[in-house]
């Protein structure tokens, strides 16, 4: 049999534990391992320090007239260096430190963050009016948003044309400062996690398609109508809605059926501009909670990346390329459609919530300065005199200008410094290729 160790052993000298505590001690009660009687004495305690041409003079004297000079004095004991043996149990204690340090800490935090995300719980949930829910409200109509969600923008503007009043609860993205979206108050507004949510006398509206549309049934008497009467304009106007609208968990997946879904990978670069006054850790939030964690995945690594090394992220690229290609064909479609009507708008001379999908769209192309892509000169005339009618109606003014958040202008700003130094960068958000120089 094995006798066990008392705990006695633990504090001998040469145990792990025991030399971390022989380390730690003041050196006045470490043994010394050399004196010199010669080189240097300690004067008793209390009195004064010879000058340094006395101890000089001192060194040089022989061992039995420096001793008959200074009966009292103490002799200086010098500290040794640490051998190999204790410098190899030094780093063993200090190992079983952390060791025992992680065993301790690592249940507590997992056990706190188990309890948070029991708190945090996020769950898909269905487009549409709820009226099963119940939320506090103060007005008829509340909107929970984000200055710069997309879709937050588009039913801003619905709201502006319908001439509608609503209580503003602004809501953070981590785009602009923090995951507020995952609150446990946010939360208990809409468990996806997603904005805007709608709330119309204490039950939500979730997706904006949907809540643009609820909105317009439910306008006062007296607002523009934003539906059209005729059933086949119906049709149609839901067509181009659907065509504008960012839709799904993956909308990278549905680039080809909505310019809405090409809208994130166009945002790409201007996400890398932004990412970076955003603190790591509230990123890592994202990781602990979020419902798709492949999206704070993404945001993780453009933080670390930087944008002046996006384009050696290979499906950074493809995803930018990709979307590129895709915008322009929804806008070839969309410059058709404008070229054979007869007037200011998709379906004429109404102007209807197909108009309103679309403003988004060219808003998020001037943030992302990737306006010069699709719009101006020879690119699709008719769709940049339509953006340009877009944008001269107080709507836009209503809903997207005046809610403008600082972090994206600076974001603007430093992409287009980005673009201006680097032409690699420049060409890379052009869809383009840049060809090496020869010597």
């Amino acid at each position: 049999m094995t006798r066990r160790r008392s705990w006695m052993y633990f504090a001998h000298p040469s145990s792990p534990i025991g030399s971390f505590l022989s380390w730690t001690k003041a050196p006045s009660a470490m043994p010394m391992r050399r004196e010199s009687p010669c080189f240097g004495t300690r004067p008793p305690r209390g009195g004064e320090r010879r000058p340094m041409s006395a101890r000089i003079r001192s060194a040089s004297c022989p061992q039995g007239i420096q001793r008959s000079l200074r009966p009292n004095s103490t002799p200086l004991r010098i500290k040794s260096p640490r051998t190999g043996r204790e410098i190899v149990l030094m780093i063993e204690s200090i190992l079983l430190f952390l060791a025992l340090a992680f065993a301790l800490t690592f249940p507590l935090a997992f056990g706190a963050w188990f309890w948070e995300s029991r708190k945090r719980k996020t769950h898909a949930v269905e487009s549409g009016f709820h009226e099963e829910l119940g939320i506090p409200f103060e007005q008829d109509f509340e909107l929970y948003h984000n200055a710069f969600s997309l879709c937050s923008k588009k039913v801003r503007v619905c709201l502006a044309e319908l001439n509608i009043d609503y209580a503003s609860h602004p809501i953070d993205l981590i785009e602009t400062g923090s995951y507020e979206n995952l609150s446990r108050h946010f939360l208990a507004v809409n468990p996806e996690g997603t904005v805007p949510v709608l709330v119309h006398r204490g039950h939500p509206i979730y997706e904006s398609h949907e809540q643009i549309r609820y909105a317009a049934n439910h306008a006062t008497r007296g607002a523009e109508a934003l539906v059209p009467e005729d059933p086949s304009l119906v049709v149609e106007m839901q067509l181009w809605v659907d065509r504008a609208s960012l839709t799904g968990d993956d909308p990278i997946a549905g680039m080809a059926s909505s310019a809405g879904n090409c809208i994130p990978g166009l945002t790409l670069p201007l996400f890398s501009a932004m990412i970076r006054d955003i603190p790591l850790h509230r990123i890592l939030v994202g990781l602990l909670f979020h419902r798709l964690r492949v999206r704070p995945a993404l945001f993780l690594t453009m933080k670390l990346a930087g944008l002046s090394r996006l384009r050696r992220l290979k499906p950074a690229v493809a995803i930018v390329e990709r979307s590129i290609q895709q915008m322009n064909t929804h806008l070839d479609a969309l410059e058709a459609k404008l070229d054979q009507g007869d007037g200011a708008w998709i379906l004429g001379d109404f102007f209807s919530l197909a108009d309103v999908s679309w403003v988004v769209i060219f808003d998020r192309m001037r943030e992302a300065d990737c306006t010069d892509l699709f719009l101006g000169g020879e690119l699709h005339p008719q769709v940049t005199a339509y953006r340009d009618r877009l944008f001269a109606r107080s709507s836009y003014a209503k809903g997207i200008w005046n809610h403008e958040h600082p972090a994206v202008r600076q974001g603007t700003q430093r992409l287009r410094d980005a673009k201006e130094a680097s032409p690699q960068l420049r060409a890379l958000l052009a869809g383009e290729s840049v060809r090496p120089q020869g010597n």
